[in-house]
């Protein structure tokens, strides 16, 4: 519904997330969170900013890709939301694909600016 749909900014801020990963980079992504206050879960292991970013730079000889699949929901308070988007994650050490969905705690900064605060990924 229009009550659950993402704005436009939002999903070009997700997007552009999603592409830092992609391109397995570290300073691009930075660019996305909080470095202080952020943590990505999946698989059991929770990161911060700097940990995470060792992830997504170690990714590239893996040539893990994100892709999101469909539209998401947002759901929220004025200053922090949830964004659940599906998705699919591919690398080149596993057949198939690995469904499943982001749940991304977005928080308004004081400038207006939307910024990840929480990624969780749910999936295979």
């Amino acid at each position: 519904t229009s009550a659950t749909e993402v704005p436009a900014e939002i999903t070009t801020m997700i997007d552009g997330y999603t592409d830092a990963w992609n391109e397995y980079d570290g300073d691009a992504f930075l660019g996305y969170v909080r470095e202080s206050d952020f943590v990505h879960s999946s698989s059991g292991n929770t990161y911060d900013a700097a940990a995470t970013v060792r992830v997504i730079e170690s990714s590239e000889p893996y040539e893990t890709q994100i892709e999101n699949t469909g539209d998401g929901m947002i759901l929220g308070t004025d200053f922090t939301k949830y964004v659940v988007v599906p998705n699919r994650r591919t690398w080149n050490t596993s057949e198939g694909d690995n469904v499943g969905f982001s749940i991304f705690t977005i928080t308004k900064t004081g400038d207006g600016d939307w910024i990840v605060t929480g990624h969780t990924y749910i999936g295979q």
